[in-house]
């Protein structure tokens, strides 16, 4: 029996928002046996090179919505900084195309459904700390956007504690940011400055504002936490490895994405009992230094163990094998093998050789416009109706199936872009996880690339992926601009 398939349209995978999305959808979608298919651009909203952005963007013209049951969409990496590009691009698409459910996770889109983080609870627990734990009584709170839904959510957490404490808030301790270092910058400038009261604490509502205002005020020889307490939200690895540890929350965003699905469950498997969502970890307190607690070793040594980049690794070691690291893709010198190989052939052949940089996965497609070496012509948006797939590779280990590898630029092996991949039909043992990913140079869409992995594995794309995609694009770009000249003359004869 063919499996369900949920679609989740987000964005910047290796951030640790997004993240925290897929590790909550692929729980739940395994509890159902479901597959996933993610669409993601790889880089944030707020991306500076607008051309750059729009290539990323347009995967989510990728999309087939016939083949998918189900949608979710984790709308806030979306409209990160209160750009709201990307969003509404998804909102369009999903209106005019997608007669599917839908589900939105944490911030609303359109009038689809919504799940939402209680982050207002959360809120109310760092508050608490601070008053009980710490003894604080003059607080101010950095909230972030006025209006952002998110940021409501957090100030009404706080608010409501500090009215549980007999404590007073207003204009005189609440104040607004924009959930980046910089909020936090501006408001340490004010009470260095003299222009605000020092506080007892500042509880922020997010990791980036507390660690530049942390920052800032060491700078400037006011001690944290000694003279000011500071706290974040949403446990980044920045805060736990900041000089400074910061103290932060670890939000229950998975549960809330494994919700969506059990929303799309009851939608199209209503005869099917909901699995309650289990994703044990979450909703508490991650302890720092910056309210004078202690670091709280075991996270910070999770963060660590991700963060970290390996130098000198002991390739020879079975373990390493299947290590996702930036190292290893740095030691590859992936980008210098494949440009210097003579020709197109050769180079696919390169890129081939390379995806052990990918594993541990499954499958791995590259799929191109059958005209991407005319450099006469341009995919600004959507793509073709027939793709080709010019590359699929499969992991080394797996000697039964390297058969079915194979690495060409040729016309049989173009299919239908409906289709997505000719494979995502086949019956698979256990369920599998395909991410969609744009190939392009700035605006020029040259096609995508599709890693299927198991749904259950550790390991989630992030940035060696996002710079291993990046060295294949600036690749066949280079190489069709280096083979023009010899088509050109081709053509004149």
């Amino acid at each position: 029996m063919k499996r369900k398939l949920i679609g989740l349209l987000t964005a910047y995978p290796e951030g640790i928002y997004s993240r925290r999305i897929m590790e909550g959808v692929f729980a739940q979608c395994r509890a159902y046996g479901y597959e996933v298919a993610v669409f993601a651009p790889l880089v944030q909203a707020v991306h500076y090179f607008r051309d750059y952005l729009n290539g990323e963007i347009n995967i989510f013209d990728l999309i087939n919505f016939d083949l998918l049951d189900g949608v979710i969409v984790d709308t806030n990496t979306l409209t990160e900084d209160h750009i709201p590009f990307m969003a509404d691009r998804v909102l369009k698409r999903l209106r005019e195309d997608c007669k599917k459910p839908v589900v939105s996770v944490d911030m609303p889109l359109g009038k689809y459904p919504v799940v939402q983080t209680d982050d207002a609870a959360a809120m109310a627990q760092i508050t608490a700390h601070v008053l009980d734990k710490h003894k604080c009584r003059k607080v101010y709170y950095l909230s972030g956007y006025y209006g952002h839904d998110v940021a409501e959510k957090r100030l009404k957490g706080f608010i409501s504690e500090m009215e549980r404490h007999g404590l007073k808030t207003g204009e005189d301790n609440i104040f607004y940011g924009d959930f980046w270092y910089t909020g936090g910058e501006q408001l340490a400038d004010r009470i260095i400055s003299g222009d605000l009261e020092r506080p007892d604490a500042v509880i922020c509502a997010s990791d980036h504002l507390a660690i530049g205002l942390t920052n800032r005020l060491l700078k400037n020889g006011i001690r944290v936490p000694k003279q000011i307490a500071v706290t974040g939200f949403d446990a980044t690895a920045e805060a736990m490895l900041n000089h400074l540890t910061i103290t932060t929350y670890l939000p229950q965003t998975g549960k809330t994405a494994a919700e969506a699905v059990n929303r799309i469950h009851e939608i199209i498997e209503p005869d099917v009992p909901v699995i309650p969502a289990d994703l044990p970890g979450s909703g508490r307190i991650v302890s720092g230094e910056s309210c004078g607690c202690k670091t709280d070793k075991a996270y910070l040594q999770e963060i660590l163990s991700t963060a970290l980049v390996h130098n000198y690794q002991n390739l020879t070691d079975a373990d390493m094998q299947d290590q996702v690291d930036l190292g290893r893709l740095n030691i590859s010198y992936m980008y210098e093998s494949i440009t210097e190989k003579p020709s197109v052939h050769e180079a696919l052949y390169g890129i081939l050789y390379h995806a052990y940089l990918l594993r541990p996965y499954r499958n791995f497609w590259l799929n191109l416009r059958e005209d991407w070496l005319d450099i006469r012509k341009k995919c600004p948006a959507g793509y073709p109706k027939t793709m080709r797939n010019v590359l699929h590779a499969v992991p080394q280990a797996d000697s039964t199936r390297q058969m079915n590898q194979h690495c060409g630029d040729s016309p049989i092996y173009n299919f239908n872009t409906k289709v997505l991949i000719p494979a995502l039909k086949s019956s698979r043992e256990t369920p599998s996880v395909f991410y969609f990913t744009p190939v392009h140079v700035q605006d020029d869409t040259l096609g995508y690339a599709v890693l299927e992995c198991d749904l259950a594995q550790e390991h989630l794309i992030g940035s060696v992926y996002h710079l291993w995609i990046r060295n294949v694009a600036g690749a066949l770009e280079l190489k069709r601009t280096q083979t023009a000249p010899a088509r050109r003359e081709e053509g004149l004869k």
